[in-house]
């Protein structure tokens, strides 16, 4: 520990108090104060992330598509399987157990 303490005041006495060093640390701390008020700023938006919503917006569109192509799977092949075996169209469904609550897009 009193070594680590040694090579701290070491490393700080080898530093030179400079014009420039002042400057670059005043830029320093002005820029992470600017960052800090950015922060607060981007956390009052929270779920308005212009990001996050354009993700938000992209899923949507990727849901809704695959829904309407599983429906439109499931209208084709029912269609066939009540045409080929003959079948009504209600008997089908209740032996799939296809509620009453489910879309067709006919």
């Amino acid at each position: 520990m009193t070594s680590l303490t040694r090579e701290i005041e070491s490393e700080i006495a080898q530093r030179e108090d400079t014009e420039h060093r002042r400057a670059s640390l005043a830029k320093f701390a002005q820029d992470r104060a600017i960052l800090s008020e950015l922060e607060s700023e981007m956390a009052q938006y929270g779920l308005a992330d212009p990001i996050v919503l354009e993700r938000k917006r992209r899923a949507i569109v990727l849901a809704r598509e695959a829904a309407c192509r599983w429906t439109d799977n499931y209208s084709v092949l029912f269609s066939h399987i009540v045409r080929t075996l003959g079948c009504e169209a209600g008997e089908l469904r209740e032996y799939l157990g296809i509620g009453e609550d489910f879309e067709d897009i006919e």
